[in-house]
């Protein structure tokens, strides 16, 4: 079994919380002007796409499923927002809370250490621009500080799905069906899936 990341889109997301599973197509790359066999096993026995290369003798090319096999697992990615981390108390703990965009919940993730809080989480890289003057009283760079700081938040809250990490990541998928469908732009993969954390 492995393990993949996949991008979800908005309506991909809504049907994973209504339903529990989801059934999602992505194009199959293939050069033009191709002859295509459709949907065969590959040398390993594993579900691929073939394709003959141009030519008088044309070699069988495999394209096998980026989204994985019947089995593997799908790690969801999705639109999301940082809202920040607590740490210490009594009992101690570290947590951090992810905003899910889609339908706009938040989830407080536990981690085991402070170190593991701070090396997932995002580090908060506030640069001074040298643009402004050295002569600023400190009054003056507190205010600019805290301005990039609010900014940075505001940036942070709202983050597209490409970069969701692992620890937000609230749904995990199971592969339950892989085939293939000619649509009018070309041959597709149709991957069925169903939650199961």
């Amino acid at each position: 079994m492995t393990t993949r990341n996949f991008i979800a889109k908005e309506p991909e997301v809504k049907a994973i919380l209504t339903t529990g599973q989801l059934s999602f197509r992505r194009p199959i790359k293939l050069p033009s002007g191709v002859e295509t066999t459709g949907l065969i096993e590959d040398h390993n026995g594993r579900p691929a796409f073939g394709y003959y290369t141009r030519g008088d003798i044309g070699q069988l090319i495999y394209v096998s499923c980026r989204h994985g096999v019947v089995g593997d697992q799908l790690r969801v990615k999705e639109a999301w927002g940082y809202l920040g981390c607590v740490t210490g108390g009594s009992p101690e703990r570290h947590a951090a809370t992810a905003l899910y965009l889609v339908d706009n919940t938040r989830r407080e993730v536990s981690f085991p250490t402070f170190k593991a809080l701070m090396a997932a989480t995002p580090n908060q890289h506030i640069k001074f621009p040298a643009e402004y003057d050295d002569d600023l009283d400190e009054y003056e760079q507190l205010s600019v500080h805290n301005q990039l700081l609010n900014d940075w938040w505001q940036r942070m809250r709202k983050q597209p799905a490409s970069r969701m990490p692992r620890w937000a990541s609230r749904f995990t998928l199971e592969v339950t069906g892989v085939t293939v469908e000619r649509g009018d732009a070309g041959w597709v993969w149709v991957v069925s899936a169903k939650v199961v954390v």
